[in-house]
């Protein structure tokens, strides 16, 4: 199953009359700050500050969780008679008519009571007597209500405390608990292990996939069914709530969702656990904001369904008679084609895998990744297409789109990929290659990068206003250029196109840019576009090394293979108190 963490501690100084939670961090939702956005306790927006406590809006989430495939919330819960505890009564009413279940988030035990095992044993069984009953509430295969504990209620008690509260529990009421701990040793006495937060795992760098098989392989190896969980975030960002010593784990386009994604799919868990639907205070939400629009909760719905499936594969598309699309494992393509051409490929999980097309003679068929609007701007290079039949690799959330080349000639017969050309790109610090194939080349955010496009004319006839023009995306520049007026056969023209990669342009992320060339012979004008991959990268990245002499050795490693550097002496002085 898929369930994500819900909070329920948000209020509205228009439905309950004062704000909650909003204003976390001394923020004032009733100001305007930067961007005309309400001034809250977030690194993100909503579309509007709502309550926790209003039924329309608990249906709104109910319906949109169910959207995103997500079978269970996890709502917080903290005591008895509290704010959370009468919306955790409202959410159980709203979710009944729904498929989606709820459970509940323990957060803290009572610390002010004397006897600190009585009264968690006596909040745990108000919590499962009061609510457990109801239809809603997520039961476990036993038919026993799941409750999550997390970190903080776990430290409150020693493991002999906890032990003796779940025994009390347990002699009055079935119940599935959940403990919020990477440790395997706790699954001795809960049912399962979930972890609610991997941030720092992120920040750090840390091996994801093998983070997530090491947790489900621990739940797994003990005796009895024991709940394995992989936990994933969209990222994280908590600078806005007063803390002192913040955390960030960048979102990264949806990259940062993907890869935690990717690692728990890999795990096989029981259970995928979001954090978070809507901790907007430390930017963990998934919910619509101003920011992202729906892009995380379209996400969601695509990776639920691989987590459902029990495999990674889900073809969608009508009518496609004659034409056998098969992705490999690790893919989820939307097919869109009436069996004819061309056929679009949709990597919807946004995940590396492959394609296989059986529709005719593999060498009658060419394979396209896509651009912006659809358009065709890069050829699948020979060398990573597989023949009999087509199969052919494809990256992380791209599209293409497969052709027959008769098909291709008579709807794009000017396209340098349905017959050969003589077109050729000499752009700085690489060498010449066929408009058909295009190579990547290594950029610096914030300096121009000239593209120099050169036209041969090998015909007999004299061709007219030769124009270059350049499509790169948004803040990398544009330019245009005229090749010639007039070029007679035999004879070439060139010209010169700049782009600038932005400073903020993403180091690991190649950038397609399209080259224009037009012209006109006998009246009727040709054009030509032609692909360029531009990837940023930083022009040097030093290391430091001391020798044994105490003398500081520096190497500097160009981004370009073939650039030489000079030897670098630095002679370092160190005086009295100085290191």
């Amino acid at each position: 199953m898929v369930m994500a963490f819900y909070y329920t501690w948000y209020g509205s100084r228009s439905y309950s009359g004062a704000w909650r939670h909003w204003n976390e961090g001394g923020h004032q939702p009733d100001r305007l700050g930067a961007g005309g956005m309400p001034d809250i306790g977030a690194t993100d927006h909503p579309v509007e500050l709502y309550d926790s406590h209003d039924p329309e809006l608990l249906r709104r989430h109910l319906k949109a969780a169910q959207e995103c495939g997500i079978d269970a919330l996890i709502p917080t819960w903290w005591a008895p008679g509290d704010w959370h505890d009468e919306a955790l009564a409202l959410l159980l009413k709203e979710a009944q008519p729904t498929p989606v279940k709820v459970s509940a988030y323990y957060e803290t035990i009572p610390v002010d009571e004397p006897d600190r095992v009585a009264a968690t044993a006596k909040s745990l069984l108000y919590l499962l007597e009061t609510h457990g009953s109801s239809p809603a509430f997520l039961k476990d295969a036993r038919g026993a209500p799941v409750i999550f504990v997390y970190s903080r209620a776990m430290g409150q008690l020693t493991r002999d405390e906890w032990a003796e509260a779940l025994r009390r529990v347990r002699a009055r009421h079935a119940v599935c608990a959940i403990a919020d701990s990477t440790d395997p040793s706790w699954l001795d006495l809960f049912d399962g292990l979930h972890e609610y937060n991997p941030v720092g795992a992120v920040v750090v760098g840390e091996d994801l996939k093998a983070r997530a098989a090491g947790l489900v392989s621990a739940a797994r190896s003990k005796p009895g069914h024991k709940i394995a969980c992989a936990t994933v975030i969209p990222g994280y960002d908590d600078s806005h709530i007063g803390r002192a010593t913040p955390t960030i784990a960048p979102r990264a386009g949806g990259d940062t969702y993907r890869r935690m994604w990717s690692a728990a799919l890999g795990a096989k868990p029981d259970w995928a656990l979001i954090c978070s639907f809507n901790e907007w205070h430390e930017g963990s939400e998934i919910e619509t904001s101003r920011e992202w629009g729906d892009r995380y909760q379209r996400l969601t719905s695509d990776f639920s369904q691989l987590l459902h499936s029990g495999k990674q594969v889900v073809l969608k598309g009508t009518g496609l008679s004659g034409v056998d699309v098969r992705p490999t494992p690790g893919l989820l393509l939307s097919v869109e084609g009436d069996g004819k051409g061309p056929i679009t490929l949709r990597n919807l999980a946004l995940m590396p895998g492959e394609a296989e097309v059986r529709w005719g003679r593999p060498e009658d068929v060419v394979a396209f990744e896509l651009g912006p609007e659809d358009r065709l701007w890069r050829l699948v290079p020979s060398e990573g297409l597989q023949k009999a039949p087509l199969r052919f690799a494809v990256g992380s959330g791209r599209s293409y789109q497969v052709w027959k080349r008769e098909d291709l000639a008579k709807a794009l017969p000017q396209s340098p990929f349905a017959t050969p050309t003589a077109l050729r790109l000499d752009p700085k610090l690489s060498s010449s290659y066929p408009a058909s194939e295009p190579n990547r080349y290594r950029v610096f955010p914030g300096h121009s990068f000239p593209i120099e496009v050169s036209l041969r004319n090998r015909g007999r006839a004299t061709v007219t206003a030769g124009r270059a023009r350049l499509q790169a995306p948004e803040g990398w520049g544009s330019g245009e250029a005229p090749l010639f007026d007039a070029l007679a056969p035999g004879a070439s023209a060139r010209a010169r196109l700049e782009v600038t990669p932005p400073a903020s342009a993403d180091l690991n992320q190649p950038y397609p840019v399209l080259v224009w060339l037009s012209f006109t012979e006998g009246g009727q004008e040709t054009t030509f576009w032609a692909p360029v991959e531009l990837a940023p990268e930083r022009p040097l990245e030093p290391s430091f090394a001391f020798g044994g002499d105490g003398s500081l050795r520096i190497a500097l490693k160009s981004a370009f293979a073939d650039l030489t550097l000079n030897p670098v002496t630095l002679d370092l002085v160190a005086g009295e108190g100085r290191s």
